[in-house]
C-alpha cells in the first residue's frame, strides 16, 4: 500500500506541475518567439518527469548526494544545448527551481502522511 501512496503523490503532483509548467511555458514564448515542435515538447515533458521522479525516488530513499549528479548532468547537458537553442537562461532557472520545488514537495507530503 506504501507504494500506492507513493506513486499517488507523484502523480497527483505532476497533475500540478503541467499546469505550472505550462503557464510558465506560454511566458518564455512570447518572448524567445515560435514556439517548439510537438516532437521536442513531449520530450521535454518526459525529461521533466523523469527527473522530478528521479529526485523525488532519491529523498525518499535518504540518497541525496544523488541530487549532485542529477545536478552535473543537467549542467554538463546544459553547456552544449547553449550552442544550438535559444532557450534563455531565465527559463531554464525558473524550470528548474520549480522543478525540484515540486519533488521537495512530493518527498515532504510523502513524509507528512505515508512515511513508516
Amino acid at each position: 500500500m506504501k507504494y500506492f501512496y507513493f506513486i499517488l503523490i507523484y502523480l497527483v503532483g505532476e497533475l500540478l506541475a503541467y499546469f505550472i509548467f505550462r503557464l510558465i511555458r506560454q511566458r518564455f514564448q512570447r518572448e524567445q518567439g515560435p514556439a517548439e515542435t510537438e516532437s521536442n515538447k513531449m520530450n521535454t515533458i518526459a525529461k521533466g518527469l523523469l527527473e522530478r521522479f528521479f529526485v523525488y525516488m532519491c529523498l525518499v530513499n535518504n540518497l541525496p548526494h544523488a541530487l549532485t549528479v542529477l545536478g552535473a548532468l543537467k549542467l554538463g547537458t546544459r553547456l552544449d544545448a547553449d550552442k544550438q537553442h535559444a532557450v534563455s537562461n531565465d527559463y531554464f532557472l525558473i524550470g528548474n527551481i520549480i522543478s525540484i520545488t515540486l519533488a521537495i514537495g512530493y518527498y515532504l507530503a510523502w513524509l507528512k502522511w505515508f512515511a513508516v
